[in-house]
């Protein structure tokens, strides 16, 4: 059975002990004791609900027995916005394990500094309470001691190479006006901070004081936010990270603490490069095109699967999701891109899932913030289900929120009678909301369920979320 528990800290691992069953459709048959009820209570949720203008489409599927015990417009093909994560997440499992290990080469190479693209995302300044965590600044000093102590003064210049992580940092069809937001930052095959800045904005002489936190690139700052006691005025600012540093305009409110804000960066491969040369420069260790022309290797830097999976899962993570789904692809079908990253994805799921990929199913991205995303309820259960009895279980499992308690489910389900006993992965788009996980129910059987939900503006009634956490606790037999 899978155990779920409260969190401390890193994610729990559940014991999980599941008996292989096939997954036998039946309808609307609910076969768990007093099923018949739970159904009725189900089906009355969905008739209020699409009554007052909700679009609902649902699957739930008692694991171990592997049979099917609800479904409403089961096989009709919707936006699963971020439920999206679960499909990378278990192909990332699927092909790669939960062994697996994100890998950056640095070697010197005719005096040239080399870099090798791994795609991973555990190169960050803060989030200082993950296990795997590169620190980039610690980091790059290292490597420029090491080239000091191999009695290296000077390089002929710094190359980054990315391998099979080419194309676009972002999927074209993101909306750009976003793109300076964190949750559309961009990813690559070099990229640190989760493609983002952090700064820091205090009061000043004057002039507010800027600070760049984060990337540790030396980055200049362009800043002119003026103090004010106007109230109507204060706190106003705006910053943006641009090739030639961080630029600020605006008002900072007199008498007011210092505020961090953050964004995503223009581009990741860049900020990396800079970075890493702003730490050479910083070691005494020059650019001169007649430098040495030596060769020495440097330890490949590596680090784990744990907390990009939990980030992209229970923090819901759009950047950690899309280097999943990209070094799957570099991984799978040598191509790192998003093209190849939705190629990978299906490629695993068409030949590990039983049923295959049934048609309505479509991969626009790995994180679910594209619209070309497409599921099902019964693909989103079929995957569930395949994953709770697979070998990685207890991570996949261990690594989604715990209803009432954290990650995107910390203030749902506080006061539901399931609160604990569920734990699942939210979504959300414009007008989408989804969820879809496990649920342990109150006679002891783990069901697998997926609710993809959309809604006609026009009309006032409950919200989506609302719906949803009435569905799983009617469920709950």
């Amino acid at each position: 059975m899978v155990v779920i528990r409260r969190r401390a800290g890193v994610v729990p691992r559940p014991v999980v002990r599941l008996d292989r069953a096939p997954f036998r459709a039946v309808g609307l048959a609910f076969l768990l004791a007093g099923g018949a009820h739970a159904q009725q209570r189900a089906a009355a949720v969905v008739r209020d609900a699409e009554a007052r203008g909700i679009r609902i489409a649902a699957c739930a599927v008692d694991v171990d027995r592997g049979v099917e015990v609800f479904r409403h417009r089961g096989d009709a093909s919707q936006l699963p916005a971020s439920n999206q994560k679960l499909v990378t997440a278990v192909a990332f499992l699927e092909r790669l394990g939960v062994d697996y290990t994100f890998r950056t080469g640095f070697r010197v190479r005719d005096g040239v500094l080399e870099v090798a693209a791994g795609g991973d995302p555990n190169w960050r300044s803060v989030d200082e309470g993950a296990p795997n965590r590169i620190d980039p600044a610690a980091k790059f000093q290292q490597i420029a001691a090491q080239l000091r102590s191999a009695g290296l003064r000077s390089l002929r210049g710094v190359e980054l190479f990315d391998g099979r992580f080419g194309g676009p940092e972002r999927p074209a069809d993101w909306p750009k006006n976003q793109w300076p937001r964190t949750y559309c930052a961009p990813t690559a095959g070099l990229v640190l901070d989760a493609g983002c800045w952090v700064a820091s904005v205090g009061p000043g002489d004057g002039s507010a004081r800027v600070s760049v936190l984060s990337p540790p690139a030396g980055t200049p700052v362009h800043a002119s936010i003026a103090m004010t006691r106007d109230r109507r005025r204060g706190g106003t600012f705006h910053l943006e990270l641009r090739e030639d540093g961080l630029h600020g305009r605006g008002h900072f409110l007199e008498g007011a603490g210092e505020r961090v804000v953050d964004g995503a960066a223009p581009s990741a491969r860049i900020w990396f490069e800079r970075s890493l040369r702003h730490a050479l420069s910083v070691a005494g260790l020059e650019i001169d095109a007649d430098a040495e022309r030596v060769d020495l290797e440097l330890e490949d830097v590596v680090s784990g699967l744990r907390d990009p999976l939990e980030r992209a899962l229970v923090s819901s993570s759009n950047f950690d999701a899309e280097m999943l789904a990209r070094v799957l692809g570099a991984e799978t079908v040598a191509d790192g891109s998003f093209d190849g990253a939705t190629r990978a994805m299906r490629e695993v799921l068409g030949s590990t899932l039983a049923g295959g990929i049934p048609e309505g199913v479509e991969f626009g991205d790995g994180s679910g913030m594209s619209r070309k995303n497409r599921a099902t309820p019964r693909f989103l259960c079929d995957l569930l289900v395949h994953a709770a009895q697979a070998p990685y279980a207890d991570v996949f499992v261990g690594a989604l929120p715990v209803a009432g308690e954290d990650g995107t489910l910390e203030r749902r389900f506080a006061a539901s009678p399931v609160s604990g006993r569920v734990r699942a992965k939210t979504g959300s788009l414009n007008g989408v909301s989804t969820l879809s996980g496990y649920l342990r129910t109150k006679g002891g059987r783990l069901l697998a369920f997926s609710i993809l939900t959309a809604w006609d503006r026009s009309v006032k009634g409950p919200s989506l979320r609302a719906v949803q956490e009435s569905l799983v606790e009617a469920l709950d037999g």
